[in-house]
């Protein structure tokens, strides 16, 4: 039952939870138009299917959905388009990088206010616009290898976790302070595929991943803060993005009910992508 309140709470409430970026464009509607959408938000996040997964974009209230995504883009078809997003990362020297990357922490050892503001999330590109029809969700994050983790586990030296990989991850988020995972993907316009996971010609390769489209509170009130954002961007190879996942939305949400299980920072794939390779 949707319990009826004050039209201020549901403005304020909602006002509170957005990014900084559209908070003034919900300001600048008629009353009547941030009410009716603020309603909408909140009984969404806090009603009856609080946390149920959304499975689909049309989900979203409409001002949400029109200001989160971009315009559309070509599918990609090529293999090397496709592995465009992972390319400059696997073709970094190590010994370079970890000069870089030693220099970084030198200089910035954690996540900081020197780097941004702490108290808002991060803002976000807009999502790609297949997002409207695709079967699977979108996660955001940086497309990494499971040797630069092990090169930066080796860098800080100490050792958390007795795996190099798991180490390297476990070292990243104790610096930024937020969560990340190591999370299969595809690249953001790869074409559909009939079947549960895509073909051999659509490549899979590896992310670190921040947030993603399943639940509303992941999306928006599940992100980095913006200074925690900031530092990841300063440490880690290349540019972060939105990337699909492999599997559907009923596999992705049966994957975090096991990934957010408390240390777990490496997702459990399903069997039928446990053998995938970059």
């Amino acid at each position: 039952m949707s319990i009826e309140r004050h039209p201020d709470v549901y403005i304020e409430e909602v006002l509170a939870s957005l990014p900084e970026n559209l908070r003034q464009q919900f300001l600048d509607q008629p009353f009547d138009a941030r009410l009716k959408q603020a309603k909408e938000i909140w009984e969404m996040v806090h009603g009856e299917d609080y946390q149920e997964p959304f499975y689909h974009w049309v989900k979203y209230p409409k001002f949400l959905r029109d200001r989160f995504v971009a315009e559309a883009r070509p599918t990609v078809h090529s293999r090397e388009e496709l592995m465009e997003p992972i390319k400059p990362i696997l073709e970094l020297s190590m010994d370079v990088e970890r000069q870089r990357v030693e220099a970084c922490l030198k200089e910035r050892p954690r996540a900081d206010k020197a780097f941004g503001d702490d108290d808002k999330f991060a803002d976000l590109p807009p999502l790609p616009a297949t997002v409207r029809t695709v079967r699977q969700p979108y996660v955001f994050g940086w497309p990494i290898t499971e040797e630069w983790l092990k090169t930066f586990s080796n860098i800080v030296g100490e050792c958390i976790v007795n795996n190099h990989l798991s180490n390297g991850i476990t070292q990243l988020l104790a610096r930024a302070g937020c969560r990340l995972f190591y999370t299969c993907v595809v690249h953001p316009d790869a074409p559909e595929w009939a079947g549960e996971s895509p073909p051999p010609e659509i490549p899979r390769f590896y992310i670190l991943r921040i947030c993603h489209t399943l639940f509303w509170d992941t999306f928006i009130e599940g992100r980095p803060s913006d200074a925690q954002y900031k530092w990841l961007e300063y440490v880690l190879p290349g540019k972060p993005g939105w990337f699909r996942y492999p599997l559907s939305f009923e596999e992705f949400d049966e994957v975090l009910k096991l990934a957010y299980r408390p240390y777990y920072i490496c997702d459990p794939f399903p069997s039928c992508i446990s053998d995938v390779k970059p």
